[in-house]
């Protein structure tokens, strides 16, 4: 199925490119390491995809329509490396107008929270290296509630939206910003659940950058969702994020730091409502010791506001460019988990009942761009 579909995109990709005003590109990135990690009495030894960067191949596409106006379109896919099981799904799949104006696109697009988060982390949102994209990404072991605590403000798949209008603006002197809204278009469309625009989405956006330095901000609402739970329905609450982040060339190293906080709830017939505040605050450093080698390190704290289930990691990394196109990483990351807390160090990694322990993982790979 995996070789159809590269079989027809790229004889799409062939009848499309005799248009001399049009521009296609494939694209991609392979990346595959061994990892091992362990929580508890649990340990993983083996091979993951995706250590660095997410593995992935795309087509990225542009065709000037005259009077300063463009067209352009992003169709990328997920690939696991690891088991050649082939596409895993659309990361990005959107078409859009560029102009004067700025940019406007439809489709499954990233976030506002994702690029302004990426852009901070020094990381750059490694699944198996960034400690703040690990304590973004964490859902709640305790609750008794079905529900997603993870921030929607992430660099991983949790800041991508489906069905979403994206406006992005043109540069004011280093500054843009960003706005996007995602329907959630839920199947209750006559309303008779009071359900008909759960999982709508906003989100804002803005990054200045001048010279050395590069603030930050955005904010993301998701609208309340129903769910199902020992014969109950119950409703998670709206979700309200914040976010504010800066890095800072010094020269001989990059800093970075950012604060966010998770504000949702839950409510069960027959069990009551749970509100929590979570925040996420890290701080991150990047030191080149030579043209083609760098050291990262970092630390990322959540802090819980239900029950024992704070989570803190940092990592220490290194990376070295064997050539413009590939590069080596090693890496080792640790977590802290609370008493009801249960995130393991590295993707691949089973938590089962292992609540409260600490976690640790080693990774090293290669990354290609192509």
């Amino acid at each position: 199925m995996f070789r159809k579909r590269i079989v027809l995109l790229l004889a799409a990709l062939g009848a499309t490119s005799v248009s001399a005003q049009s521009n296609i590109t494939l694209y991609g990135i392979v990346d595959a390491n061994v990892s091992f990690s362990k929580i508890g009495d649990n340990r993983f030894r083996g091979v993951q995809s995706g250590g660095l960067s997410a593995s992935r191949i795309g087509f990225r596409g542009t065709e000037d329509l005259g009077n300063g106006l463009k067209v352009l379109f992003t169709l990328e896919y997920g690939i696991s490396t690891d088991t050649g099981d082939g596409i895993t799904g659309a990361r990005q799949s959107w078409v859009g107008l560029e102009g004067d104006y700025g940019f406007v696109g439809i489709g499954r697009q990233y976030s506002p929270g994702y690029n302004v988060s990426g852009l901070i982390d020094p990381f750059a949102s490694s699944a198996a290296l960034s400690p703040v994209l690990l304590a973004q990404g964490v859902n709640y072991q305790g609750s008794v509630f079905p529900v997603s605590t993870a921030a929607t403000i992430q660099g991983g798949g949790g800041g991508r939206f489906d069905n979403s209008l994206l406006y992005r603006s043109r540069d004011f002197g280093g500054l843009r910003f960003e706005a996007m809204y995602a329907f959630g278009e839920n199947a209750d469309q006559g309303d008779m659940l009071g359900n008909r625009d759960a999982g709508n989405f906003i989100g804002l956006g803005g990054t200045y950058r001048n010279g050395p330095l590069t603030l930050g901000i955005a904010y993301h609402r998701s609208e309340s969702t129903r769910f199902s739970f020992m014969g109950f329905d119950g409703r998670q609450l709206d979700k309200r994020e914040w976010y504010l982040g800066g890095r800072y060339d010094l020269g001989p190293a990059e800093l970075a730091v950012s604060w966010q906080e998770i504000r949702s709830g839950a409510s069960f017939s027959g069990v009551g409502t749970d509100n929590w505040r979570d925040r996420i605050w890290q701080v991150s450093g990047l030191v080149p010791i030579n043209q083609a080698g760098s050291i990262l390190a970092g630390y990322a704290q959540l802090d819980a506001e239900y029950g024992d289930e704070d989570v803190k990691v940092w990592t220490l990394a290194y990376t070295h460019a064997m050539s413009r196109r590939t590069t080596a990483y090693a890496g080792y990351r640790h977590v802290d988990n609370r008493d009801a807390a249960g995130t393991g160090a590295l993707p691949g990694l089973r938590v089962d009942d292992n609540f409260g322990r600490s976690s640790q993982g080693l990774v090293l790979g290669v990354r290609h761009a192509f």
